[in-house]
């Protein structure tokens, strides 16, 4: 589907604002992702940056102070801008997410007092951040508490901005490996002039794509609310996840002993894009929903006793 004029001009706020602000603090401030205490990891600075562009209130009704999105392209505004931000950074792309997510679930379930409560503390505070429990004690990603049989408004869009942030992880490392191996000489040549070099980044280019074209299905088809919008919304957050994976392993690898260096940055693009097998359902789990939501009727259950 073709982007409209309002999702191309947000992209491009947000590539710049990536690209100006979020890629070179965590650059230049990469010891601060050790430091564990929470006042000094995040300046005022990113969240207000994020807040005057418009994609920290993305989902929150326009009579609220928030961002109104196109209704038949809400989510795939959501994949677009979420995979901008975590190709600067996959942990501020969880704290914007989330303040999206949780405004869709207000904006259609909560009670008018209830809105007016929470989004007015989120518009007028740039630091202020929605968050909510969702999994039980001990439970798995195949366990939630009770969702009043509204769980696909929380969980369709929250899959695909899932996928998307991983693409823009993938696209990270895309960006960085292909610089380095244009630039880096060994063996009297420039590295992507080595064969094994080449296929490699050819490898990494050819599954982000294949991610997207996945992804930009599967956000079509929860805007549209299909009927295989589950299914795909599935498939395409694990395919992102196992697929990611092998193109930051590509990027560490492709980088040679700096791959591993903390002050490199590539060790942390690796570690973004492991993590992402384990949110939002593992990798397994949601397999096992994509055979249930193929075959309902003969699926096995996969958790406590067989019906």
């Amino acid at each position: 589907m073709p982007r409209s004029e309002e999702q191309n001009l947000m992209r491009a706020s947000c590539r710049a604002f990536v690209d100006d602000v979020v890629i070179p603090f965590i650059r230049s401030n990469w010891q601060r992702e050790w430091d564990m205490n929470p006042d000094t990891r995040l300046p005022a600075a990113i969240l207000q940056g994020a807040d005057k562009i418009g994609i920290r209130t993305l989902g929150v009704p326009e009579e609220f102070g928030g961002t109104d999105l196109e209704p038949g392209s809400e989510v795939q505004t959501f994949a677009l801008i979420s995979e901008e931000i975590a190709r600067g950074d996959s942990g501020l792309a969880d704290k914007l997410v989330q303040n999206w997510k949780v405004s869709v679930l207000l904006r259609n379930l909560a009670p008018r007092h209830l809105q007016e409560k929470w989004f007015k503390r989120l518009v007028e505070d740039p630091q202020f951040l929605l968050a909510h429990c969702l999994s039980e004690p001990r439970g798995a990603s195949d366990r939630w508490l009770p969702a009043l049989g509204q769980a696909g408004i929380y969980f369709r869009p929250g899959k695909i901005i899932q996928a998307s942030k991983n693409l823009g992880v993938g696209v990270r490392a895309f960006e960085v490996t292909s610089d380095y191996v244009q630039n880096y000489v060994q063996g009297g040549r420039i590295l992507i002039k080595h064969q094994a070099v080449a296929l490699r980044l050819a490898d990494m280019a050819t599954r982000i794509e294949a991610v997207r074209a996945l992804l930009g299905r599967a956000a079509q088809a929860v805007d549209d609310n299909a009927a295989d919008a589950d299914t795909l919304c599935n498939m395409v957050k694990v395919f992102a996840s196992e697929e990611i994976m092998k193109v930051a392993q590509h990027a560490m690898e492709l980088h040679g002993g700096n791959g591993v260096m903390l002050d490199f940055g590539v060790e942390k693009i690796f570690r973004d894009a492991a993590i992402f097998l384990h949110m939002d359902a593992t990798a397994d789990i949601s397999k096992m929903k994509i055979v249930k939501s193929m075959f309902p009727a003969t699926a096995g259950k996969y958790a406590g006793a067989e019906a």
